[in-house]
């Protein structure tokens, strides 16, 4: 009996061992290649403040189509209240007037290019109309995501956490 256990922990160990090698050997993979740390294409940085403009501007005229462009299918957005919606859920809100935005301003965008993702951090305020009348004006900060595909930044994430208006 003592020696089916030695030979059990044994196993067990060594599976260990696998494990934290296969591990190893995936987070190297993962791990951004020297490509990918280059000096960002100021082009890139621009086309993603471009599309950044756009949402801006389809968010303030209510046009889903053009949201609907430049948002990935997979798309997650986390508001600042913590609410969870889909692309689809985003969008619907919006077509039905559950919101509107009266004031959008990003008041600070930085862009950081990572192969073929963006991150862009920042802050922004705005002033939101729902059904129940005009919010206070909402500050933020913000995350948000874009991957390119076939050529085209897409925005696959956003998120935001509301902050005291001059917060740093």
């Amino acid at each position: 009996m003592k020696r089916a256990l030695t030979i059990a922990a044994a196993g067990y160990l060594g599976g260990l061992v696998t494990a934290a090698a296969l591990l190893r050997v995936a987070l190297h993979k993962a791990s951004p290649s020297p490509h990918d740390l280059r000096a960002p294409d100021e082009r890139e940085v621009e086309q993603v403040l471009a599309v950044e403009a756009v949402r801006v501007k389809a968010l303030l005229e209510a046009d889903i189509g053009t949201l609907d462009r430049i948002t990935a299918q997979d798309y997650v957005h986390v508001e600042s209240n913590g609410r969870h919606r889909s692309k689809s859920e985003f969008l619907d809100g919006l077509a039905r007037a559950e919101y509107r935005f009266e004031n959008f301003v990003i008041d600070e965008n930085r862009v950081r290019i990572v192969g073929p993702v963006a991150i862009v951090t920042g802050r922004y305020h705005n002033d939101i109309r729902t059904r129940e009348g005009l919010q206070p004006t909402k500050h933020a900060r913000h995350i948000r995501v874009y991957v390119k595909r076939a050529g085209v930044w897409q925005n696959v994430a956003h998120q935001a956490t509301q902050v005291q208006r001059h917060a740093s």
